[in-house]
């Protein structure tokens, strides 16, 4: 025995929009905060602070993808995360200005908990209105 059900479903196009939109302040928002943190945390080599001053943030909009990136897009800035210099000799960083610089410093970031979690909060406040 078969028993065939027909929905019909209307979506809100108004309302899709809209959560579109705020899902993209969110996730700004979300890296912006998240470069906030880092920044704060004091794990990014500082020397005069052209690394992590000149880190920028984007969001690209491929539907149905929304991606937000950190960058830190100075040439060095691969050195500096992986702790090596150019000739593959291990970096040492002096911890004057951010006492605890070291290499690997959005390794803490990785499992996405913490973005999840400041996603979603951001998110929510958003569709609150605040």
């Amino acid at each position: 025995m078969s028993c065939t059900v027909k929905v019909n479903v209307k979506l809100d196009k108004a309302f899709i929009n809209r959560l579109t939109e705020d899902i993209k302040k969110a996730a700004l928002l979300t890296i912006e905060d998240a470069k906030d943190e880092i920044a704060q945390s004091q794990t990014v080599p500082k020397d005069e602070g052209h690394l992590q001053d000149d880190a920028f943030t984007f969001l690209i909009s491929t539907p149905p993808e929304i991606t937000a990136t950190l960058v830190y897009g100075l040439p060095y800035a691969r050195y500096q995360y992986f702790g090596i210099s150019r000739n593959g000799a291990p970096l040492n960083y002096q911890t004057v200005n951010n006492p605890f610089a070291r290499s690997h410093w959005l390794e803490p970031y990785s499992d996405g908990v913490y973005l999840k979690e400041l996603f979603t909060e951001n998110l929510k406040r958003i569709r609150e209105g605040g």
